[in-house]
C-alpha cells in the first residue's frame, strides 16, 4: 500500500469516526494537518471519499423526494474577519457577505458594471444631478 493510500485509508476511517459522533470536526481537521494535507485536500477527501487514482464509479439519478426537506437546524458559514459592518464603507468579501444578510441595498452593480434595480424599481435623477427620486418596493419596511 502505498504512502497516499495509507493516508486515504486513515483519512476515511476518521470521516467515518466523524459522522459516527465519535470524532470531532476540528479533530479531524487535526489529523489531517498532521498527515500534512492542506485544507482543500481535506475536504474534498472528507465529503467525497474519492481515492488517489480511482476511477468515480457511475451513479443513478436519485428519487424525486416525495416531501419538501425539513427547514431546521444550523447554517455556519466561515469567512475571514470582517473590519468594517457600515454599508457605506465595506469592502472586502467578508463584509460584503455579512452586509447582504443584514441590509439590502437600493441598487446594485452587475457583472457588466450596470446599475441594477434591488429596492428601488426605478429612479429619475434631476437635470443638474442634485436631485435623485426612487421609485421603492412596495411593502419595504426600513427599521
Amino acid at each position: 500500500m502505498s504512502r497516499s493510500d495509507e493516508i486515504v485509508h486513515v483519512v476515511q476511517r476518521a470521516r467515518a469516526e466523524v459522522f459516527a459522533g465519535r470524532l470531532s470536526r476540528r479533530e479531524f481537521v487535526r489529523l489531517a494537518a498532521a498527515l500534512g494535507l492542506s485544507a482543500g485536500v481535506t475536504a474534498v477527501l472528507a465529503a467525497c471519499g474519492v481515492q488517489p487514482g480511482a476511477a468515480p464509479e457511475p451513479t443513478a439519478a436519485a428519487p424525486a423526494p416525495e416531501a419538501p426537506a425539513a427547514t431546521q437546524g444550523t447554517l455556519r458559514v466561515a469567512s475571514e474577519i470582517p473590519v468594517n459592518l457600515d454599508p457605506a464603507g465595506a469592502s472586502s468579501d467578508a463584509e460584503i457577505l455579512i452586509l447582504h444578510s443584514i441590509y439590502d441595498y437600493l441598487v446594485d452593480i452587475d457583472g457588466e458594471n450596470t446599475i441594477t434595480p434591488r429596492l428601488a424599481t426605478s429612479w429619475d435623477v434631476s437635470d443638474d444631478g442634485l436631485i435623485y427620486t426612487l421609485t421603492l418596493v412596495s411593502g419595504a419596511v426600513f427599521h
